[in-house]
């Protein structure tokens, strides 16, 4: 007659549900991989349109000409360096290289860089730190910067390029 101890031996229980969960696991998988490859079945049909398959077998060509934004008679113009402070903290410095694209005529380009830099000077003072951190900020900055040339101008800077922003 065995005694209660035989029948419940750990050995037999964990031999038993070890197999278990190994089976479980490997049926687990196999529907995963089944289900993936169904969907991916499904989606493959979907996002091939002819225009994608176009676009896939089209060799990109490395002397391709390049397009310009702007059109018509346009100067880069460099502004002077702008060093300035902040309006907070007091003690964080700004220096700012910045260029201009401008249209027509180059006869008052220099008077125009020279206001466009004033202002933006004046606008950079009342900037803390937090307003030009991180992507946002400097998109803002230059976004805010090609606006005030733009109404300086009569909309001849078509584009404000900030070439190098420091803070300290």
């Amino acid at each position: 007659m065995a005694s209660d101890t035989d029948i419940l031996s750990p050995a037999t229980h964990e031999s038993g549900s070890t197999k278990g969960l190994i089976v479980g696991a490997v049926i687990a998988t196999l529907v995963a991989v089944g289900s993936g490859a169904g969907i991916g079945l499904l989606f493959s049909g979907m996002v091939t349109t002819p225009s994608v398959k176009e676009k896939i077998s089209k060799k990109k060509d490395d002397h391709a000409p390049v397009s310009s934004n702007y059109t018509g008679n346009l100067t880069v113009k460099t502004l002077p360096p702008i060093l300035t402070n902040l309006a907070a903290p007091k003690n964080a410095w700004v220096r700012m290289e910045a260029s201009i694209v401008v249209s027509g005529d180059e006869k008052d380009i220099d008077v125009l860089a020279a206001q466009i830099s004033q202002d933006t000077l004046a606008y950079l003072r009342t900037l803390t730190m937090s307003d030009i951190e991180g992507g946002s900020g400097l998109a803002y900055l230059r976004s805010d910067l090609k606006e005030r040339a733009s109404v300086r101008s009569q909309g001849r800077v078509k584009e404000v390029i900030i070439r190098s922003l420091v803070v300290e």
